[in-house]
């Protein structure tokens, strides 16, 4: 029993110190590299590397030269048992105003390997102008699940919400398959 204690304190030792050495900047730089190669350009980003994590703010989003938008953070935390994605503040080029809305406070993507029910599944939460969001990325299915709770501007623009079905307690639900 002993024997096992002690291989086991190492091991999560060594996943420790993994994520906490990991070259966090030289992984984001290839995420940019990729995203390149679809004209999806990220420039203007301020980089801080944290202990478990990277930081990196003041982001401006380009799609094939052109602006769409406006990012104040992103943070990203890797522990053994769970990584969140949390972007905040992001707004959109006012050109995009008439099809979706301006602002959008915060998104949250969350994997935690201590919820056994759904280890595929990566949980979505949103807030902004739009109203909020709650939903999961499936990666069995390969189907992202989306409930929105519309916001009043949001119900005035019932163009946005026809692809959306309308459901109990005045919820949208969406439903992607990729």
């Amino acid at each position: 029993m002993r024997t096992l204690i002690k291989y086991t304190s190492y091991f999560l030792f060594a996943l420790f110190c993994f994520a906490y050495f990991l070259p966090k900047e030289s992984i984001y730089y290839e995420i940019e590299k990729y995203f390149k190669t679809k004209n999806i350009i990220i420039s203007n980003e301020t980089i801080k590397e944290k202990a478990y994590g990277i930081d990196i703010s003041d982001i401006s989003l380009h799609f094939e030269e052109i602006k769409i938008a406006n990012i104040k953070n992103i943070e990203f935390i890797t522990y053994i048992y769970s990584t969140k994605l949390e972007i905040k503040e992001i707004t959109l080029d006012k050109n995009l105003g008439i099809y979706a809305p301006l602002k959008i406070e915060k998104i949250d993507l969350i994997y935690n390997l201590l919820d056994f029910d759904n280890l595929d599944k990566i949980d979505i939460s949103a807030e902004g102008d739009f109203g909020e969001i709650d939903g999961q990325i499936d990666f069995i299915n390969k189907v992202i699940n989306i409930s929105l709770e519309a916001s009043k501007m949001m119900k005035e623009k019932t163009f946005l919400l026809n692809n959306m079905k309308k459901g109990e307690n005045e919820k949208y639900t969406y439903e992607y398959r990729f």
